[in-house]
């Protein structure tokens, strides 16, 4: 996949931390980025984006949201067969292994710890979508 053409999601209740992804993003040249402030939002999005056949390739999303937690969002897309392909990487402040561990058993193609750096953002973005084929619009 060319990475400035990713249609990347960012699902956080903290703006600013958005902001930052965001930033990060343009930085890399990508400009297709949606936000949603919780999982259940972003799970609407999802949803809303695969049956208008214009599907997201990436999705970061915070672990602690009200309304639906990142790790109940991950668990829900993961369910859905036409989203299960889905690369979603886990943003969190939970140093915690177990959690970690969890997210990844759960589908997380992988996590990043705040707070993070643009050559970490930059480093997972490019190995998760150079690994990962454009997904299909099914």
């Amino acid at each position: 996949m060319n990475i400035p053409e990713a249609k990347i999601l960012l699902v956080d209740d903290f703006s600013m931390v958005r902001a930052s992804i965001k930033n990060i993003l343009k930085d890399l040249g990508i400009t297709n980025i949606h936000e949603a402030k919780d999982g259940q939002q972003g799970l609407d999005m999802l949803a809303e984006a695969q049956s208008k056949k214009e599907p997201f390739d990436l999705v970061f999303c915070d672990w602690n949201m009200p309304n639906m937690s990142g790790i109940d969002m991950l668990k829900e897309v993961k369910s859905r067969p036409e989203m299960s392909d889905l690369p979603i990487v886990m943003v969190t402040a939970e140093r915690d292994r177990a959690n970690v561990v969890q997210a990844l058993k759960q589908g997380a193609k992988d996590y990043v710890v705040k707070p993070f750096n643009k050559a970490q953002i930059s480093k997972k973005i490019e190995r998760i979508l150079m690994q990962t084929p454009a997904r299909a619009s099914a």
